[in-house]
């Protein structure tokens, strides 16, 4: 594997993200990076797991294999509205798909192979695998926040009365 810095964003900008979520007002500010470490941990342990149960190999395309989940390769650069897409993951049939052309122009900006871009970009998506059929949906936007905000002690009342 080449030497490149991994081009995402690190802990310290989770809680940005989280600023994005529209339920976020919703959330005491006081409470909110409690809630970002909790998130960002329950990702953490599964990636350990992801890694110890492949016995410390870092190889997506394997993995997924291991695990039922199809990798279809798509030799097209899609692109929709202003928004670029490398990969796309299909809940319900276990299939990602990597856009090949989309997953080149990726690799060079960021000065790596376009198979340590595909392995990348599968690791994306094998976490979303893991939340649809092994932890639950921990980063869909609402229930993430509720899920970490409990699991950390904070109450948060949504109301939705029509």
């Amino acid at each position: 594997m080449s030497s490149y810095a991994l081009p995402f964003p690190g802990r310290d900008l989770a809680e940005k993200e989280l600023s994005y979520d529209p339920c976020c007002p919703r959330i005491p500010e006081a409470d909110r990076a409690r809630i970002v470490d909790a998130a960002w941990e329950k990702g953490c342990a599964a990636a350990r797991d992801v890694f110890a149960q492949s016995g410390g190999s870092a190889d997506f395309f394997a993995i997924c294999k291991a695990n039922g989940l199809t990798v279809v390769e798509r030799d097209i650069d899609f692109v929709s509205g202003n928004q670029r897409y490398f990969s796309d993951y299909v809940a319900g049939k276990n299939c990602v798909t990597l856009y090949l052309r989309s997953v080149d122009l990726w690799a060079q900006q960021n000065k790596m192979t376009r198979m340590e871009a595909e392995n990348l970009i599968l690791s994306h998506e094998y976490y979303h695998f893991l939340e649809w059929n092994k932890l639950g949906l921990k980063c869909a936007s609402l229930w993430d926040i509720l899920d970490a905000a409990q699991r950390v002690g904070v109450k948060i009342h949504i109301d939705v009365s029509l």
